[in-house]
């Protein structure tokens, strides 16, 4: 984390300073919006992941107070798993109220590769 974030989450984890988590949300919203928009592909779904993440953010800034990890990599793994629990569970819905029908995702090529790259940007320390 930068020194910036590292401090920002300090001061949520401590003092729960509200503008703090907001100056966070602000500067990562975005990047956190993209993973799931790539994961999903659906922006209201994807909207859903990100305030989870956040949600993540809010419960965990205690633990990472101390985390060597940078925060927007520990973001876009904590988004990508957000998005990808979110699509197992529609999935899941959709199979139960479909009478277990399976459904093929359309993979395009631009797709496939962008599901690899976030893939081996989770393996980056």
């Amino acid at each position: 984390m930068t020194d910036s974030d590292r401090e920002l989450v300090s001061r949520f984890a401590q003092d729960r300073d509200s503008e703090a988590f907001a100056l966070l949300v602000e500067r990562y919203s975005r990047l956190v919006r993209q993973v799931c928009r790539r994961v999903l592909r659906d922006e209201h779904l994807a909207e859903d992941a990100s305030q989870a993440t956040f949600l993540v953010l809010a419960r965990q800034a205690g633990r990472l107070r101390s985390c060597a990890r940078s925060l927007p990599a520990w973001l876009h793994t904590v988004a990508t798993n957000a998005a990808l629990q979110l699509r197992r569970s529609r999935l899941a819905a959709l199979k139960r109220e479909q009478g277990y029908v399976e459904f093929d995702e359309p993979q395009t090529g631009l797709a496939e590769l962008i599901g690899a790259l976030d893939e081996e940007l989770q393996r980056l320390p």
